[in-house]
């Protein structure tokens, strides 16, 4: 094995040990010696590769955001647009749900400016930027940009009014979402996600009952995906 390869399996470890000490335990319980000692090497190794535990958080929040585009991209296809649109939204609210210290750090940890001291024990980095979330607002996107679809997902859609749409659905899915984690909802329960679902899309103009059958189509792909 090369130097090379050396240095990317003791990165990849440190990464390992870091989502696993997050997801168990949320962020707080990072710290270099532990990551070192989870990983096998040596708190060298984590500097030298992170520069700093802020570093490793930067690094765990870009595969969070990297995981969460894949699981969304994975969502069933139903061959409705809208149906589509909503399995990508059902899925997006599972995954936060599945890992709450995770999506919890990954929006606490980025943004243009997260120069914010310190978050459950980790110093963020001045001015870091995490390239997971715009590929992961892209998912949503582009379901809006499917020609087969007869609501707000037409071609006609200027881009403009499409970027809106897909940050109406985003803001909409992370407020519920963050509600579930706290515990302010029944993180198991989907009968909130459905009605915001149905609101938003008779909101675009959407008729009411084409709205409840296409949440209830994506429910079903998704329980048998």
């Amino acid at each position: 094995m090369t130097t090379a390869d050396n240095a990317t399996t003791t990165r990849d470890a440190v990464l390992a040990a870091a989502l696993e000490i997050v997801t168990a335990e949320g962020p707080g319980a990072l710290t270099v010696r532990r990551l070192a000692i989870a990983a096998e090497t040596s708190t060298m190794a984590v500097y030298t590769h992170f520069g700093s535990i802020g570093g490793v958080a930067d690094a765990v929040v870009a595969d969070g955001f990297d995981r969460l585009r894949r699981t969304t991209a994975g969502a069933p296809r139903t061959g409705d647009a809208l149906s589509d649109l909503f399995a990508i939204a059902l899925t997006y609210l599972a995954f936060a749900c599945e890992h709450p210290e995770l999506y919890s750090l990954m929006f606490q940890h980025s943004g243009t400016r997260s120069n914010r001291g310190r978050r459950g024990g980790i110093t963020t980095t001045p001015g870091a930027t995490s390239q997971g979330g715009p590929a992961a607002f892209t998912t949503f996107l582009t379901a809006f940009t499917r020609p087969d679809s007869e609501t707000v997902g037409t071609t006609d859609v200027h881009d403009e009014q499409r970027l809106g749409y897909a940050a109406e659905l985003w803001s909409a899915l992370h407020g519920n979402a963050m509600l579930r984690i706290a515990g302010h909802l029944d993180p198991a329960g989907d009968s909130v996600a459905h009605s915001l679902l149905v609101t938003i899309a008779v909101g675009n103009g959407v008729d009411r009952t084409a709205a409840d059958a296409a949440v209830d189509r994506a429910r079903t792909a998704l329980s048998r995906n």
